[in-house]
């Protein structure tokens, strides 16, 4: 049987392992099939520790027709590990929209961009769009036409 480890009076204990902090995980399918083929999928998931404890940010925003900077809220000025921008323009319809009226929210596509240049990534209604900006505070939002309801996530670095 083996002894209990023994240790001196004078020797401290070991320090515990730090406990890891948070961490982020992202489970994401795409699938895209071309009629009568067999789809094609692309499946990522991944997940890592982040620093720090801090809460995310989850905001709901509306996108107009001017450039806009994004409100981070307490986490402007921080390096961000994900920012999610997801259009809800057409979702949570009461009933069918007619053609028209189809058209008009297809329309409210919503544009990110960094200051200073056009847009980089596009975000149609009821599409999201997910990254990590090298520096959030010069990322700018549109509406292409009219106003779009928006959710931001941002998630400390």
């Amino acid at each position: 049987m083996d002894e209990p480890m023994r240790r001196d009076e004078d020797e401290p204990w070991p320090e515990p392992a730090p406990a890891p902090g948070s961490y982020l995980v992202v489970v994401e399918q795409v699938y895209y099939q071309v009629r009568g083929e067999e789809p094609a999928a692309a499946e990522s998931r991944y997940a890592r520790h982040v620093s720090g404890d801090e809460q995310c940010y989850e905001r709901h925003v509306r996108a107009g027709p001017e450039w806009r900077p994004l409100d981070l809220g307490w986490l402007a000025g921080r390096p961000l590990s994900l920012l999610v921008l997801r259009n809800d323009e057409g979702r949570h319809l009461d009933a069918n929209p007619t053609p028209e009226r189809r058209r008009e929210l297809d329309g409210r596509v919503v544009e990110l961009a960094q200051d200073g240049g056009g847009a980089f990534a596009l975000v149609r209604p009821g599409e999201s769009l997910r990254l990590e900006p090298a520096d959030p505070a010069r990322l700018r939002l549109r509406c292409r036409a009219g106003a779009a309801r928006c959710v931001l996530g941002a998630y400390p670095g």
